[in-house]
């Protein structure tokens, strides 16, 4: 048993700080709301080409979303990836931020974001979930 919790003390104090650094994100002060959009899939590519030995081998897949008005921002991609029965299911929320200044301006087109989720170790035939998106 002291064993037992000598092991588990001993993960959790080498896992408490990657643990505590969490990611924020500031919003734009501009932002009235957020909407959750979905994208296109522009390339699925491997993450090591075959020419060139790597440590390790993945999936790097291409996006792009189409924003809803011309002043939008696209607030940064959250994704969970999941491998089963030989594919690469990857959850995704992606979140158009509305910019009052959209309200005012004339938009003669909506502006298109690219994006890049890298999967280290993670491979599959590549199937996308838009999280709350049309």
């Amino acid at each position: 048993m002291k064993d037992t919790m000598l092991i588990i003390i001993s993960l959790f104090s080498v896992l408490t700080p990657c643990l505590g650094q969490a990611n924020t994100y500031t919003f734009p002060t501009l932002t009235l709301g957020m909407t959750p959009i979905s994208g296109v899939v522009e390339r699925v590519s491997p993450l090591c080409p075959p020419e060139v030995t790597c440590i390790t081998n993945g999936t790097v897949v291409d996006l792009e979303f189409t924003l809803l008005d011309c002043r939008d921002e696209l607030a940064p991609l959250t994704y969970e990836a999941i491998e089963e029965n030989n594919k690469l299911h990857i959850f995704i929320s992606a979140m158009n931020l509305h910019n009052e200044s959209s309200r005012r301006a004339d938009c003669i087109d909506v502006p298109k974001v690219k994006r890049q989720i890298v999967l280290a170790n993670q491979l599959g035939e590549v199937k996308l979930h838009f999280l709350g998106a049309n």
